[in-house]
């Protein structure tokens, strides 16, 4: 976590690295941490597809699908030929 954490030092922008300790955190059981950085890595690139499912997972298993459709929501108007985030809104209407 400590190369981690000197990566977002240097480039707060990285979302590779949000993504990362998103999977650290639900592999250690802290759902909730994971999902807030999935949530960061897709704001910081919604291209990324790998951030975009492990959040949409992440807000089901929560509960938080209807919050998590928003901010892709919010994503897609900005990004309307990101097929990935059109794709997850096609799965959370489900």
């Amino acid at each position: 976590m400590k190369n981690l954490a000197i990566s977002l030092k240097i480039d707060p922008y990285y979302a590779e690295v949000y993504e990362t300790i998103g999977q650290i955190d639900e592999k250690t059981g802290q759902l909730e941490a994971a999902a807030q950085m999935y949530e960061k890595a897709f704001m910081v690139n919604p291209t990324l597809p790998g951030p975009i499912v492990e959040l949409e997972s992440a807000g089901r298993r929560l509960g938080r699908a209807a919050y998590v459709r928003q901010v892709f929501e919010k994503a897609y108007k900005r990004f309307p030929d990101n097929i990935e985030i059109f794709k997850a809104l096609e799965r959370l209407k489900q």
